[in-house]
């Protein structure tokens, strides 16, 4: 049997950075609430993290994301991304207040793997592409919270757990780890834990040597969430580099 067209593949290796905005979802079960700040509920007794209002937009000022895949035909290649996010810009942290315990730090880094199939057009030095694929992980964006009222303020999780059934929320005078005692609060909403996603570009050829073809990547990626619901647009900019494309 003859080989495939186009073997033994290239392997591409792609680096990128860029932002993001996502949409958050006002939904009882399954839409976003706040990661740190929780606020007490004198109905049911509890502390409860903060719902999304209504459905809107939030920032992720900065990701990036490295990948590698394998062109296995001359315009396909299946490929695996990793997308590290990083929520700049939050500061709901809670300072702890004995006997409740350790206070709360503001979410980091987040982290998702995607895998992708992705289809090219043209020959020349100009690629559009598309790609579509699936995977994993969470994503942060970063979400400003109205003043909270003096009588009731953000509180974080180590509180919230301190407090419980007609104890809850906490009384006037009693100690509670406050979260963002100065205004603006800037917490982080999630959403994940699975994707559906699709992309489409352009790849620019920079260096045409056939060993090692340079391409700048220009990008917009959106990614579906769920059961944390939500939807990420993701606007990037990168490199990518194929190796043995000689063997071709």
């Amino acid at each position: 049997m003859p080989p495939p067209p186009h073997w033994p593949p290239w392997l591409e290796l792609q680096a990128a950075l860029g932002t993001s905005v996502g949409i958050l979802v006002h939904d009882e079960f399954l839409g976003n609430q706040t990661d740190i700040a929780y606020q007490g509920n004198q109905t049911y007794h509890d502390y409860e993290p903060i719902p999304i209002q209504q459905t809107g937009y939030a920032p992720q000022y900065l990701h990036a994301v490295l990948g590698a895949a394998v062109r296995i035909r001359p315009h396909w290649s299946f490929g695996l991304r990793a997308r590290i996010g990083a929520p700049i810009g939050n500061n709901a942290t809670s300072v702890g207040n004995a006997p409740l315990g350790n206070p709360v730090s503001p979410v980091g880094a987040d982290l998702a793997m995607l895998a992708n199939m992705r289809v090219s057009f043209l020959e020349g030095p100009v690629h559009p592409f598309i790609s579509f694929g699936a995977g994993g992980g969470w994503i942060h964006h970063l979400l400003q919270l109205s003043p909270a009222d003096p009588a009731s303020p953000y509180v974080d999780a180590t509180t919230a757990h301190y407090y419980t059934g007609f104890n809850s929320p906490a009384k006037p005078g009693q100690p509670v780890n406050r979260v963002c005692a100065k205004d603006p609060c800037v917490d982080t909403v999630m959403m994940g834990y699975g994707f559906l996603t699709g992309s489409f570009g352009m790849a620019f050829d920079l260096v045409r040597e056939p060993k090692t073809p340079v391409r700048l990547l220009v990008e917009t990626e959106v990614q579906l969430a769920g059961p944390v619901m939500g939807a990420n647009f993701d606007f990037r900019l990168g490199l990518e580099v194929a190796l043995f494309a000689h063997k071709r």
